[in-house]
Order: C-alpha cells, then sequence, then structure tokens
C-alpha cells in the first residue's frame, strides 16, 4: 500500500495493534454467525452479505523469501507465517502485478537426482481421523490438482499416500504443507522410497531419522518436548520409549494441561538430549512424533501439568504424591525394583490456620438487637397469659374420630337363637 493510506489507517489500532474494520451498512451475517441455520439461509437464499473478517492487522512481506513479520515485533499467528513461507502461487502473482516486481523464481521441490518418469507420490500426515479418501481428494482440488490414487494406512495412523499423474502436480502437492484438511493442519512431503529403495521393515512412506545437528544448550536442563503421541501412552510408556534409544531421563512431565498429547522430558546430560532430538519424526504406537528442544515459550504448555512423583501416575496429590514419589518404582503405581523416571521434588506442606471471612470478603455481619417490647415479669405491665393443658392444644381433626366399621352390629347381636 501507500505511505499515506499507511498513516492514515494506524490511526485506528488498538494498543494490540489490531484494526476494528468498519461493518457494511447493507445487512449481513458474521463469521461465527454462520453455522446459525437462520443466518445461513439468509445468506444463501436471501442474498445477505457475509462478513468474513472485522478485524486487521498491519504485517510486513519480505518478496523474495515470503517471511512474514509483524509490526513493532508483534506476534502473528503461525499458520499464517507457514503460509506465507511457502509462498503461494497465486497470491505471488498478485503482489508481482500490485507492485511492477519481477515474479520470483521458484526453486524446485524435488531432488535433484528425483526420475522423472516416477513415482509422482507424496506423504500426507496428521490427518483428521475423520478424514476419508473423499475428503483428500477435494483437499488437493481445492488448488486444481487431479489426484490418481489415494491410500491411507493403519500404521503409522493418520497418514495416507497419494499418487498424481505428473511431476507438476507434484510440484504443485508439495507447496500445500500445513494447510487445513478438515480440522487438522497435515504435512504433504515427498513419498519416503521415491527413487531409493526403502529398508523392508520401514513403514510405508517413512523417512529414516537423522541425527540432530542444530544448537544445544551448554547446561542444564536438558529438556525436550514431544507432540503427537497417541491417547494410549501414558508417561512410563513415554520414560521407556527414550530409555530403550540410549536416553537416560531425568524427569517427565505428561500430560501436560496446556496441550493434549505432548509431553516434556528432562534428560541427564546433553549426549542423552542430542540422541533425543534424533528421533524427530519416529513412529511410536502408530503415530509419527515430533521432538523439538524445549525453549522458554513452551512455558506455557506446563500450567496444571503433572510432574514429580517417582512410579506414580501424579505427583502433583499433595502427601500421596509424596507417598508414590518416594518409592521409585519402575512402572505404574507399584513400584517395584525398576528404574523410575523423574523422582520429582518433595512437596513440603506448610501449616497454617484457617483463613477467616474476612479474607474471602464475606465477613459475617454484627448481630443487631433491637429493644424488648413484651413486659418482663415483675413489669407494672406484665400479664400472665392461662397455661395452656395438653387438651387445648389444636386438634387437626377438628374433634372428628376414625371410623370403626370392623364390628358393625348384626342380628345375631339382638337374639341368642344362634347360640342353641
Amino acid at each position: 500500500v501507500t505511505e499515506d493510506f499507511y498513516g492514515s489507517s494506524r490511526c485506528y489500532e488498538d494498543s494490540n495493534g489490531v484494526i476494528k474494520l468498519p461493518k457494511p451498512t447493507v445487512q449481513h451475517v458474521k463469521y461465527d454467525e454462520i453455522n446459525n441455520s437462520d443466518h445461513a439461509r439468509r445468506v444463501h437464499l436471501e442474498g445477505w452479505s457475509f462478513l468474513e473478517h472485522d478485524e486487521a492487522q498491519w504485517v510486513t512481506v519480505e518478496y523474495a523469501t515470503g517471511k512474514l513479520t509483524g509490526e513493532d515485533s508483534r506476534p502473528i499467528r503461525k499458520e499464517n507465517v507457514d503460509l506465507f513461507r511457502t509462498m503461494p502461487e497465486k497470491a505471488w502473482l498478485y503482489f508481482s502485478k500490485l507492485t511492477g516486481l519481477e515474479p520470483v523464481a521458484r526453486s524446485s521441490l524435488l531432488p535433484e537426482d528425483f526420475p522423472m518418469d516416477g513415482p509422482f507420490s507424496v506423504r500426507v500426515s496428521g490427518i483428521d481421523k475423520t478424514a476419508t479418501d473423499q475428503n483428500v481428494v477435494a483437499f488437493f482440488e481445492e488448488s486444481n490438482i487431479i489426484v490418481k490414487q489415494v491410500e491411507q494406512f493403519e500404521e503409522p495412523r493418520h497418514t495416507a499416500r497419494v499418487d498424481f499423474n505428473d511431476v507438476a502436480s507434484l510440484e504443485q502437492a508439495l507447496q500445500l504443507t500445513g494447510r487445513t484438511l478438515l480440522r487438522r493442519k497435515v504435512k504433504v512431503e515427498l513419498w519416503g522410497d521415491n527413487g531409493t529403495a526403502a529398508a523392508p521393515s520401514a513403514l510405508p512412506g517413512s523417512v529414516p531419522p537423522k541425527p540432530y545437528e542444530g544448537p544445544l544448550p551448554d547446561t542444564g536442563p536438558f529438556k525436550i518436548v514431544i507432540r503427537s503421541l497417541d491417547k494410549s501412552v501414558d508417561r512410563d510408556d513415554l520414560g521407556y520409549f527414550f530409555w530403550d534409544r540410549q536416553c537416560e531421563v531425568c524427569d517427565i512431565e505428561y500430560p501436560l494441561k496446556g496441550e493434549r498429547h505432548a509431553g516434556i522430558v528432562e534428560f541427564k546430560d546433553v549426549d542423552s538430549l542430542r540422541r533425543a532430538l534424533g528421533l524427530n519424526r519416529t513412529i511410536y504406537k502408530g503415530r509419527e512424533v515430533q521432538v523439538d528442544l524445549y525453549t522458554p515459550r513452551d512455558e506455557k504448555l506446563r500450567q496444571g501439568g503433572s510432574g514429580g512423583g517417582g512410579g506414580g501416575d501424579r505427583g502433583d496429590r499433595g502427601d500421596r504424591g509424596d507417598r508414590e514419589g518416594r518409592k521409585g518404582g519402575g512402572k505404574g503405581k507399584k513400584g517395584g525394583g525398576g528404574k523410575g523416571f523423574g523422582d520429582g521434588e518433595r512437596r513440603e506442606r506448610h501449616d497454617r490456620d484457617p483463613p477467616s471471612r474476612s479474607e474471602f470478603g464475606s465477613e459475617r455481619p454484627r448481630l443487631d438487637l433491637k429493644p424488648r417490647t413484651k413486659p418482663l415479669p415483675g413489669d407494672p405491665n406484665y400479664r400472665e397469659e392461662a397455661s395452656r393443658g395438653s387438651g387445648a392444644r389444636s386438634d387437626p381433626f377438628g374433634g372428628a374420630r376414625p371410623r370403626d366399621d370392623r364390628f358393625k352390629p348384626t342380628r345375631a347381636d339382638g337374639d341368642d337363637n344362634w347360640r342353641r
């Protein structure tokens, strides 16, 4: 946009840099009201306008790389950052015409030794559990990509192989990684055994894990965040997953309140940390797990997460957690002689007096006694009331008595002939 337009719009920003867009003057339905059947009918049948957005934020796009940054280092949604990083072709053609810049020369996402005779296949992971083959086909056809065949797998779950007719369709399909299929963002990558011979024991389309070569902390704690775990995984399963792969575990925080199917694992040394990060994208219990280095931004995941307690499933339950933690058992809650994961710290109990009502803002009001109006015995106006006996008590039946029909008088009561 022009500098004048940019400058004039800044006065509408709030403290978070968000601009409230003006509402249209015509009859309209907001994006969060479309689920209402009555509102949907108005949009589709009565011609009401559909308000797709009501807020905006200024961002800066680096045309050559697709890097997206916010004004004054304000945060941007991750899905938007990932989308612009792929430099969608339609959007970049629009930017090119708008700014008069030359179209970006796109580098191929295929390796240099990729066989041009195929197969032209991708591996789609992270698929929603309710997605069908038709949903996968529609995902690619929305971008005008013709799908030849779809094959979903039982193991690893939520994964499919998608075949295309030519290399051009394959290139376009690889650009869709990070897009949403139904309710989940999927990862689209080149099929693992394209042009190479896959190992006999390898899972379909899986990519062998690579040793981690990124930065590592010099001092502890040495922690990672593992995501996309199967719902059947418990705390001990997670510990033995790393223990069996020569990673010495110190502590485990799982499950986490801030994110489902994720956990934080701390290791004894940097070598164990490096080996654990090399397990990224490993298939565990049918799911491809994601292993990332722990950063301060992941601190929010720990809110409410369990931890401590050697053999127990949760170490944040007061004395019970302390007792289970001191057992230090190997698996589950029973303890034992095995090696426990995460001895944790014993929680101290601090005795204190019970809180007063004033601490809760609910102090009981003082009793306000009114002057007595009825005279006491010995006062001049005292009058002794007649004592009520038990007979004077009010009768709820009004003096009535129950009927006794069990012994009605008969003829035999009038004479005694029957006795003869």
